[in-house]
């Protein structure tokens, strides 16, 4: 057995979790809120993931996880991984094999369409289920959630200049402008929706096949599914080309507004709102508290490191709010 070249914290983890003979581990992700390694032995195959303690967010994603797993498990879903066993912040996870998408084509969308459309058909099963992270249910709700981002960022830009210049000069302009929209008022439980809240192909798995398995459920609950489709048009981790975002804007507009006439409505007053959020999402790294997350998993390092990412978001960012104008 090669054991010579697995990190002590993840042999002890496995062990706690039942797995004492492991032959290998490797290194998946160090991501913005875990890690995630792959774990071998004569008998396992699997995924661990580790949710470090995090003073600065009192979310629990382990819990929210598993507990979507093990839900959406007993449902007999194969797109999704089956939950094996946890223990304090870590948890095993069935193994996936597969790639990450990195060009997504109209099949990938139309996967992704219809997983979500199939988490739907479990609404009446999922009344224990808590709304999704950041869970949106009315404009009220998207805009105190747009102003706290703003307040967050701004109450940390006086040390860094381009970015005050952004969010005053750019951002906080078109943002004003929101106070014309319509205003949509909470919707009501029967059209929300079940949703893994941070969903797209970045977050998704290609079997040799050819059919998509979908993982990372630490923000899963109940959301606007006007939210959830405005999330996947916006979202910095996947960025789709327009045809694509349009094709999944379509295959949702035909299946909520059987139940939801303003569907289609809202979706087109709420896409700019969202975008804006996704501004604010994506410059995050300025935060001291998501840095510091971000150094606990492993993803950032140094203080070079933060300035080249942090321009870097802040280019996307700009890029972003030039696509929300053309909407208005």
């Amino acid at each position: 057995m090669h054991t010579d070249h697995i990190p002590e914290h993840i042999r002890q983890a496995a062990v706690k979790l039942g797995q004492n003979a492991l032959t290998h581990a490797t290194l998946i992700r160090a991501g913005g809120n875990n890690q995630i390694w792959r774990l071998t032995s004569a008998q396992l195959n699997c995924i661990l993931k580790l949710y470090p303690q995090q003073n600065t967010d009192v979310r629990d994603r382990l819990d929210t996880e598993w507990n979507a797993l093990s839900f959406l498990a007993a449902q007999k879903l194969d797109t999704v991984p089956k939950p094996l066993a946890r223990h304090a912040q870590t948890a095993l996870y069935e193994y996936i094999p597969g790639e990450k998408i990195l060009d997504a084509n109209p099949d990938d969308i139309t996967q992704m369409a219809a997983f979500f459309l199939s988490l739907q058909a479990f609404r009446p099963q999922a009344q224990q289920i808590a709304p999704a992270s950041a869970a949106c249910f009315s404009t009220a709700d998207a805009l105190q959630q747009l102003q706290s981002r703003y307040h967050k960022l701004i109450g940390v830009a006086t040390a860094y200049p381009a970015l005050r210049d952004f969010l005053q000069a750019e951002l906080a302009p078109l943002a004003a402008k929101f106070s014309k929209f319509p205003s949509y008022s909470s919707l009501p439980a029967g059209l929300q929706a079940l949703s893994p809240s941070d969903f797209g192909l970045h977050n998704a798995i290609r079997r040799p096949n050819g059919r998509l398995v979908f993982v990372d459920f630490e923000y899963f609950g109940w959301d606007d599914p006007v939210k959830a489709t405005a999330d996947v048009a916006w979202h910095a981790g996947m960025e789709l080309a327009e045809p694509l975002s349009k094709q999944f804007q379509r295959q949702m507009i035909d299946f909520f507004s059987e139940t939801d006439r303003h569907f289609a409505q809202r979706l087109q007053d709420m896409l700019p709102i969202y975008g804006l959020i996704w501004c604010l999402i994506m410059l995050n790294e300025f935060i001291p508290e998501v840095w510091e997350r971000r150094c606990i998993s492993g993803r950032a390092s140094d203080t070079e490191h933060a300035d080249v990412l942090r321009n870097r978001q802040l280019v996307r960012a700009r890029r972003q709010l030039e696509k929300i104008c053309l909407l208005l």
